[in-house]
């Protein structure tokens, strides 16, 4: 693939491989950046993989809204939905590895087998259970998705509620992202 495609905010494009974060206050916030990233791909023909904890998959079918069948993607395999218990946690405790090879298994098997010629990925990591999930455990995840986001043709979107996490881990987030999304800012790391 070659042509840029459409985040679903004005002014972004998605390239293969972006690796990008989005950090949140607010369910409205979360939500202004995923729904727009989600219906710009169902629009497009894109396989729509959400690991979502905030949201039910029920929340997020009616959210998707704007006329767009969501079920209809589900039904299709367009749109899947999981869960943090289904992807970071399936053998207990946090995992990027089970994470990684989820997505391997979902992304790999549909885009090359040519069903869809591109996978969008959102990734919200999920509140660390306790004091069980250290920030250096977070930033080799994330070292991992970029690894991994250049695998396929794909963009993954990592979602951050602020709230669990602390100001502290934005900037080592800035790191292993092409970009990042606080609001209405758009920062980009050089290349």
């Amino acid at each position: 693939m070659d042509r840029a495609r459409e985040f679903g905010l004005s002014d972004l494009s998605l390239e293969p491989g972006d690796h990008i974060c989005a950090i949140y206050l607010s369910h409205r916030e979360r939500d202004e950046v995923m729904l727009p990233f989600i219906r710009e791909g169902l629009r497009g023909g894109d396989k729509c993989i959400c690991i979502l904890d905030s949201v039910s998959p029920l929340e997020l079918l009616v959210g998707v809204g704007e006329g767009i069948d969501a079920g209809g993607y589900m039904a299709s395999q367009q749109l899947e939905i999981a869960s943090s218990g289904e992807t970071y946690f399936r053998s207990g405790g946090f995992s990027s590895r089970e994470v990684v090879a989820y997505l391997d298994h979902s992304v790999g098997a549909v885009t090359m087998d040519g069903r869809f010629p591109f996978a969008r990925v959102i990734c919200e990591v999920p509140r660390p259970p306790g004091d069980s999930l250290q920030e250096e455990d977070l930033i080799r995840h994330e070292s991992e998705l970029d690894r991994f986001a250049h695998r396929y043709p794909q963009a993954i979107l990592c979602l951050y509620d602020i709230s669990h996490f602390g100001g502290g881990i934005v900037l080592e987030l800035l790191k292993v992202h092409h970009k990042m999304l606080f609001g209405d800012l758009v920062f980009e790391a050089p290349p």
